[in-house]
């Protein structure tokens, strides 16, 4: 769970996802924080880190964007098939397939309601 208000968005390049989330988390003013559900990552981070160059977070508009670089087709069906499993929704993606790797962005949906 991370904490932010909600005018606040975050944008970084993967390289070690864990401990750059807790970097930038470190540097919030406690006075900006809230509680925001995000969804669970950790199954991208695990079956396709190497893929995966940025992560964006909107807040206002209850959305993470992943933006993936030559993934094998059939590992990101894989995920997207088993996405509600680890309660992540794909809410859109905008990605293209060269020679069976995909590229582009995918939007995970936020639950902002609790």
């Amino acid at each position: 769970m991370i904490f932010l208000k909600p005018s606040i968005k975050i944008s970084i390049e993967v390289i070690d996802p864990k401990s750059q989330i807790d970097q930038i988390y470190k540097q919030i003013p406690e006075s900006n924080l809230i509680s925001v559900k995000i969804p669970d990552l950790d199954v991208f981070f695990k079956y396709g880190s190497e893929y995966i160059s940025d992560i964006s977070i909107d807040i206002d508009a209850s959305y993470a964007s992943i933006k993936i670089n030559s993934m094998p087709e059939f590992q990101l069906n894989i995920l997207k098939n088993n996405a509600s499993r680890f309660n992540i929704q794909i809410i859109d993606n905008d990605l293209e397939s060269i020679d069976g790797l995909i590229s582009g962005t995918l939007k995970a949906g936020l639950n902002n309601n609790d």
